[in-house]
């Protein structure tokens, strides 16, 4: 690996683990200059390759539980980029119907296997967790031909943040 792509691979590193580091910060961690670490970020950001920057909340905190929800479609897609108009949409509609009542669409997308699409979402429980599922199916209407909803076990990372209770 180049010099230049293992640097940008630290810096994504550290800021997956906190992305309100300064640059000194993340400059000390890595051993990378701090001018090479801005430069780098700028780069980045202006490529596009970092989106936005965030904050990661543990929603559990605030009394909800975090479910997915496995969909099979009657119209998978081949690919991301042969669709991108339909999964957007998808998409969209999936945010406004789950986000009417007590549930929160965290991300969704599309996956390989047995379901062709995910969404992760948050509701305070089970019951208002599978009310908005319900609501969703039916508002899909015809477009659905199976669904799963799964209970979160345990949250290890959230946009790559490690849960701080499972560190040592």
């Amino acid at each position: 690996m180049r010099q230049n792509e293992e640097n940008v691979k630290k810096i994504l590193q550290e800021l997956n683990i906190n992305a309100r580091q300064k640059y000194s910060e993340i400059s000390e961690k890595t051993g990378i200059h701090k001018n090479t670490v801005r430069a780098v970020i700028h780069r980045l950001e202006k490529e596009g390759i970092i989106w936005t920057y965030k904050p990661v909340i543990d929603y559990r905190k605030l009394g909800f539980q975090a479910y997915v929800l496995l969909i099979k479609e009657n119209k998978v897609p081949s690919s991301f980029h042969g669709d991108k108009d339909r999964l957007k949409e998808s998409l969209k509609v999936t945010h406004d119907i789950m986000g009417e009542d007590d549930c929160f669409v965290l991300h969704s997308g599309l996956i390989h296997g047995n379901f062709g699409a995910y969404v992760y979402f948050v509701a305070r429980d089970l019951v208002t967790a599978r009310n908005c599922v319900e609501k969703f199916i039916i508002r899909m209407d015809s477009n659905i031909i199976d669904y799963e909803l799964l209970p979160e076990l345990k949250l290890v990372r959230i946009g790559g943040t490690l849960n701080p209770e499972l560190e040592p």
